[in-house]
């Protein structure tokens, strides 16, 4: 089961971790948050509370499954970009509600999954109740993005990445292969899982995710014509990431044109 993951290594004992399992500092918490995903602000949604944090973390190929509790409620936000990472947050215990827009709000039960390119958009948050526990993945935006290209001959178009989104359930494929993925960890010795095999689990998930990802945002990926010309997807972002500042139709066009 998914609940008892990331706990065992090949030959049953606890797989070795560089930090504590546990701990009510939030400043540990960071240190370690930070690494396995990225910097993001933590707030506890309460007065006076402390966490009491479990924190599991390893490296499948490119990957870093994370098995994840603050032990409190809380609402995290401002995740980073510059990080190039795609968090991808499964709810094992408790639930999570899920920023899809300003205004729409999407909560993750038991066996759901959430996903959020923070390469991508600025604006993902989400608060989780006292009970929650995470089996997250940590994935580099560029592994996904050679994925696409390797399998369907042509980049993905950026608003499939910038798509908030949320798949799986009790009786999803999905599920079923996020409990492969656990049982793998279990199994396969950690020197393997950083190599051949690890490369294979990560593909096989990433391909998983690539499919759920776009259905739900309505793109065929094995269909070129719905594809924007790079040069013009570079124009739109450098619009979106530079309206305060009102560029001029002449920086534009310099930055649409730069490779």
């Amino acid at each position: 089961m998914l609940q008892d993951s990331l706990i065992q290594d090949c030959r049953g004992g606890h797989i070795p971790q560089a930090h504590k399992n546990i701990s009510m500092d939030w400043d540990e918490i960071k240190n370690w948050s930070d690494q396995v995903y990225m910097p993001y602000n933590a707030q506890p949604v309460g007065k006076g509370l402390l966490p009491n944090s479990s924190m599991h973390s390893v490296s499948v190929a490119d990957m870093i499954v994370t098995r994840f509790k603050y032990g409190i409620p809380v609402y995290l936000d401002q995740w980073n970009q510059d990080k190039g990472h795609i968090i991808l947050l499964t709810t094992i215990e408790g639930h999570g509600k899920h920023a899809i827009a300003p205004n729409n709000w999407q909560t993750t039960s038991v066996g759901e999954s959430f996903i959020v390119d923070c390469s991508q958009t600025d604006d993902y948050a989400v608060h989780f109740d006292p009970q929650h526990l995470q089996l997250n993945l940590t994935i580099p935006h560029d592994v996904l993005a050679r994925l696409v290209l390797a399998n369907f001959g042509h980049e993905a178009p950026i608003h499939m990445w910038q798509f908030k989104t949320f798949f799986g359930g009790s009786d999803s494929s999905w599920l079923s292969l996020l409990n492969y993925l656990s049982k793998s960890i279990s199994e396969i010795p950690l020197a393997q899982l950083k190599k051949k095999a690890g490369e294979h689990l990560q593909q096989m998930i990433g391909l998983h995710i690539l499919n759920e990802w776009s259905i739900r945002a309505n793109i065929d990926l094995n269909q070129k014509t719905w594809i924007t010309p790079k040069f013009i997807e570079r124009a739109e972002q450098y619009m979106r990431e530079n309206l305060r500042y009102s560029p001029t139709i002449a920086e534009i066009a310099d930055r649409k044109s730069v490779v």
